[in-house]
C-alpha cells in the first residue's frame, strides 16, 4: 500500500522529470519536448500526493504549460479540479468555477 509520504514523493520525483525534460528541451533536444499527457500526469501525482502544496504546485504546472504552449486537455482541467477539490482553502472554490466556466465556454473541451 501506498503511504502519504511515498505518494509526496511521487509527485515530487514527477515534477522533477519535466523539469529535467523542459530543460534538456530548452538546450535544444527538441524530440524531449513533455507533451500534454505528461504534465497531466504531474498534476494527477499532486492530486494523489495529499501534500498541503498540491494545489499550488499543480497550478503553477498548468502555468509552466501556458509557458510552452503546451495546451491543456479536458483530462488536465478534471485532474486539475480534483487537486483543487481535496484543498481545504476556501481561495480554490473561485478558481475552481473559473475553470468549469472556462471548460463550458470552450467546445474544444467539453464532453460528447
Amino acid at each position: 500500500a501506498k503511504t502519504a509520504s511515498s505518494s509526496s514523493a511521487a509527485a515530487r520525483t514527477a515534477e522533477q522529470i519535466l523539469r529535467s525534460m523542459l530543460d534538456l528541451y530548452d538546450k535544444g533536444e527538441r524530440h524531449l519536448a513533455p507533451d500534454t499527457i505528461v504534465f497531466s500526469a504531474t498534476i494527477d501525482a499532486y492530486a494523489k500526493s495529499g501534500r498541503h502544496d498540491a494545489s499550488e504546485r499543480s497550478l503553477a504546472i498548468l502555468d509552466l504549460m501556458e509557458d510552452y504552449q503546451i495546451f491543456p486537455d479536458i483530462i488536465t482541467y478534471n485532474t486539475l479540479l480534483n487537486t483543487l477539490a481535496k484543498s481545504s482553502k476556501f481561495q480554490y472554490l473561485s478558481i475552481s468555477k473559473d475553470i468549469l466556466n472556462y471548460i463550458e465556454e470552450s467546445p474544444d473541451l467539453r464532453a460528447d
